[in-house]
């Protein structure tokens, strides 16, 4: 099951899927699907007391190697600023802007 730190939804990580473990348990993850000549980036997580370290860009440029595509694309909150940082200095640059509408 996805951790509840990682804020996902109670599915499995598929086989495959670059992450870090201590102690037998995930701490970094993420995972990429393959679309034509660009790889998308889904569901990159690191456990709270675990960031800071480099891992998340290890699964990240792990996921890209893996893929050997072209390019890549991914989507991360403006709030999170750790994040954006990351996927910035790995080359990533923003292409285009959403938001949600709720009611």
């Amino acid at each position: 099951m996805t951790p509840r730190w990682a804020g996902g939804s109670a599915r499995e990580c598929p086989r495959g899927t670059p992450r870090w473990r201590r102690a037998g348990a995930p701490v970094a993850v993420g995972r990429g699907v393959p679309q034509g000549d660009t790889l998308g980036i889904y569901c990159m997580a690191t456990r709270p007391g675990a960031r800071r370290r480099g891992l998340a860009r290890s699964v990240l440029r792990a996921l890209i190697r893996h893929a050997g595509l072209a390019s890549a694309y991914l989507v991360v909150t403006e709030g999170n600023v750790g994040a954006r940082n990351l996927y910035r200095g790995e080359g990533f640059e923003p292409r285009g802007a959403y938001h949600y509408r709720v009611s």
